[in-house]
């Protein structure tokens, strides 16, 4: 983490190519913050892979932070529950707008700050939904909150006026720079030196 920490940077996105552990980090990273005896609050939810009984994936769902609570943000055609049903398309899946919505949104709208907002991911799915990302931006814009997000490495317009931010770092995940603490461990000193400037 080369560029220092200054009173102008308040929120972090995460970076990476898929496969190179981008949610894995973040769960880590909230692991730890759930962890500290004076916890600031903590709101979000992480994007995870589902697979079938062949080990192929399937689709993905919304989970809560504390893991205790997830639906279904996409399907590909042989695992959806509507076959009658129309949904909006991100390649072979079927993504479930009104569900994610209903479910995610409520976890990133009522929140109380200061805290982190930690969300996996603002991608191309989840930008489906014109709430969210309504609600990204109001987000991006509270004062007293830090949001470490995920974000797709390859372009992707709203995600690039994101990535433009002068109060957003940058941090990408490697196959590399994944593996140890190394990574987690810079990325809490950063999160605790942004804490400084809200708590």
């Amino acid at each position: 983490m080369a560029q220092s920490t200054s009173t102008t940077i308040r929120h972090i996105l995460i970076t990476g190519e898929p496969g190179a552990g981008k949610t894995t980090l973040l769960r880590r990273v909230c692991e730890t913050l759930f962890q500290q005896s004076q916890q600031m609050p903590c709101y979000g939810f992480y994007t995870e892979e589902v697979r079938g009984n062949t080990r192929s994936r399937i689709g993905f769902d919304v989970v809560t932070l504390d893991g205790k609570s997830r639906t279904p943000l996409a399907r590909t055609n042989e695992h959806i529950t509507s076959p009658s049903a129309t949904f909006p398309r991100i390649g072979q899946y079927n993504v479930f707008v009104d569900e994610f919505e209903r479910v995610a949104l409520p976890l990133i709208t009522d929140i109380q700050t200061p805290c982190i907002c930690l969300i996996d991911e603002i991608g191309k799915m989840e930008l489906l939904s014109s709430k969210f990302k309504r609600q990204i931006q109001t987000l991006l814009d509270k004062p007293n909150m830090i949001l470490i997000a995920t974000i797709p490495i390859k372009s992707v317009p709203f995600v690039d006026t994101i990535r433009r931010r002068k109060d957003c770092h940058l941090i990408t995940v490697t196959r590399e720079n994944r593996f140890g603490m190394t990574l987690r461990n810079d990325l809490m000193i950063y999160i605790e030196e942004l804490k400084k400037n809200i708590s």
